[in-house]
């Protein structure tokens, strides 16, 4: 899809004495799953996303992003409250928002900004409670695409019978497992002639997380493959007991069809934003709105032996896109590492809005505008026990204890540096491990694990997933 170029201007958020800032619309686009490798602005030569790279021309790329967890759930948590998830509840799928949590859309609200949001279901179903302050939350199908969030949310736009702000949030699941999406994109970047059981693979829900270090357990599921109550369940042990299993091995070129499904998935969203971007253009709303563009996660494909974002913290499942384009546009790059939870604190000051108190957030809205901004770490939690620091190329992720646990800080601390809890990647890791210890200084809430209610447990189970 094809939209008209923009002139380049800032918002502005001065305000004359005695009158309201003059606020934009904001538009979130979440493409689940989707890797930041993936994309030309981010140094893909493939051609896979023509439209997210038209997109980006015009908007401020952020280089290094880091979400603040590997799954949908508590990444989308964290961007709609500025903070990190163990702030919120309980890193499990028990999850939800304490009542005295404010959200993006329950501050904005208070200033009439009108909020709605079109999402694929799975974590963001509504039992799993993010949709608290929102206006509108339509689940728009059970682990649905862009496909059918895009159509209701421009819907929705020709409904509006009001001039006040709006904040919208449109979601799909296109780069998440199943990988195989429709023709003519499902094979554009795979060979479907490798045979059967490559096919069977990418087609089947959960597919794809039953291949293990090359390996296709077929009959098998996350719950018998992983040992949940392991306080590492993927080293060498857990590797050491999958392998003991009977499995079917893969030749290169299914798991190159793996891959290369990945990849159509990846085109097929972009042709989605393509649409929806030419849909804002039409309806007049392109230049008149905020448009944040982000991954809530990436995917392993084949590192640590896995086609997943379960359950290691890693580089491929942390970086994700983040691309901001003003109202009017604005084209720039920011090299500095930044967090999704920097993403509300954003709107806040593009918006005029005082940010409520004690968010983990910062605002990156300055260097939307070409300023210069300061480094600093980005941190993650996963369900599975883990906790990682991000800084530029560097990464250290500290294993075995639950974010939420009221020992973490004492256990971090004492921990050896050669120890199995730590591992990283890039030059000296260990170095990041102060910034680590001083997230943690203040102390871990004591929260109660929870109970996964029996319908967020059927949910889940349908896709693979299960219950920490």
């Amino acid at each position: 899809m094809m939209w008209l170029s923009v002139i380049a201007c800032a918002v502005s958020t001065s305000t004359s004495q005695g009158q309201e800032p003059d606020r934009p619309d904001v538009l979130l686009i979440s493409l689940d799953t989707l890797r930041a490798d993936r994309l030309g602005a981010y140094g893909h030569e493939g051609g896979l996303t023509p439209n997210l790279d038209r997109f980006a021309a015009d908007a401020v790329v952020f280089e290094q992003a880091i979400a603040p967890s590997n799954e949908t759930l508590f990444s989308h948590a964290a961007l709609l409250a500025g903070r990190h998830v163990s702030e919120l509840g309980p890193v499990t799928y028990a999850f939800g928002y304490p009542d005295d949590v404010p959200t993006l859309p329950g501050v904005l609200g208070l200033y009439d900004v009108q909020s709605a949001a079109f999402v694929g279901g799975g974590h963001l179903n509504p039992v799993f409670g993010l949709g608290r302050d929102f206006d509108a939350w339509v689940n728009v199908a059970e682990w649905g695409s862009l496909f059918h969030s895009v159509p209701p949310a421009l819907e929705w736009l020709d409904a509006r019978a009001t001039d006040d702000p709006y904040l919208l949030l449109v979601h799909g699941y296109d780069c998440h497992n199943r990988y195989l999406k429709p023709t003519p994109w499902g094979y554009s970047s795979a060979d479907p002639m490798v045979g059967p059981e490559g096919q069977k693979i990418i087609q089947r829900i959960g597919g794809t997380t039953r291949v293990v270090d090359g390996q296709y357990f077929g009959t098998e599921n996350f719950d018998s493959l992983f040992d949940r109550d392991r306080l590492r369940i993927w080293d060498a042990e857990g590797r050491a007991a999958v392998a003991a299993r009977p499995g079917e091995p893969l030749n290169p070129q299914q798991l190159e069809l793996i891959g290369g499904s990945y990849d159509g998935a990846v085109r097929y969203a972009d042709a989605w934003f393509g649409e929806l971007m030419a849909g804002l253009e039409a309806r007049g709303e392109l230049d008149d709105t905020l448009i944040i563009v982000f991954g809530d996660h990436g995917e392993l494909l084949g590192e640590e032996g896995l086609y997943n974002h379960r359950p290691p913290l890693d580089p491929a499942v942390l970086q994700v896109p983040l691309l901001i384009r003003p109202p009017g546009g604005r084209a720039g790059r920011v090299a500095e590492t930044v967090s999704l939870v920097d993403v509300a604190p954003t709107i806040y000051e593009a918006l005029a809005v005082p940010p409520p108190a004690e968010l983990s957030g910062r605002s990156l809205w300055g260097a939307v505008q070409g300023d210069p901004l300061a480094q600093q770490p980005a941190f993650a939690e996963s369900a599975y026990r883990e906790l990682a620091v991000v800084q530029g190329d560097v990464g250290l992720v500290f294993s075995g204890v639950s974010p939420h646990n009221p020992l973490l800080r004492s256990l971090l601390e004492a921990a050896a540096d050669d120890g199995p809890a730590f591992r990283g990647w890039g030059t000296e890791p260990l170095s990041l491990r102060p910034a680590l210890e001083a997230w943690r200084s203040g102390g871990t809430p004591v929260l109660e694990a929870g109970v996964v209610s029996d319908e967020r447990l059927k949910l889940l189970q349908e896709r693979g997933y299960w219950s920490p």
